[in-house]
C-alpha cells in the first residue's frame, strides 16, 4: 500500500512539472457538406489577416489555420465522414481555448443552419 502511495505521489509531482502544455482539441459533428461548411466558416472567422484555408479533396478534408491578434495558430479541420455529415476537429492554441471554441462553435452552428 505504501508503494502505491509513493508511485501516485511521484506521478502527481512530475505531472505538475511539465514544461509544455498540450493544447485542447475539440470535435463536433455537423450536418452538411464539408466544403460548404468550411467555406462559410472561413468567411466568418478569416476577417483578420493571418488565416489560410487548405483544400485536400483526396482526403475530403478542408483545413483552416490562423491566429487572431498575432497569437498562436488554431487549426480547424473539416472532414467528410458520410453523405452530408462533416466532422470538425479543432486544435486550439489560442490562450483561453474554451472561449475560442465557444466562438468557433457559434460560427459553425450558423453555417450548419444558414
Amino acid at each position: 500500500m505504501r508503494m502505491k502511495r509513493l508511485i501516485l505521489y511521484t506521478a502527481l509531482v512530475l505531472g505538475g512539472c511539465q514544461s509544455t502544455v498540450t493544447e485542447p482539441e475539440q470535435t463536433t459533428v455537423l450536418a452538411g457538406d464539408y466544403q460548404l461548411l468550411s467555406d462559410c466558416f472561413y468567411r466568418k472567422v478569416a476577417t483578420a489577416p493571418g488565416f489560410k484555408k487548405v483544400d485536400d479533396p483526396s482526403t475530403r478534408t478542408n483545413t483552416i489555420e490562423g491566429r487572431s491578434n498575432g497569437g498562436p495558430s488554431d487549426k480547424i479541420a473539416f472532414t467528410a465522414t458520410g453523405d452530408g455529415i462533416t466532422k470538425v476537429r479543432a486544435q486550439l492554441a489560442t490562450p483561453g481555448g474554451s472561449e475560442a471554441w465557444a466562438g468557433y462553435l457559434s460560427a459553425l452552428k450558423e453555417c450548419e443552419n444558414p
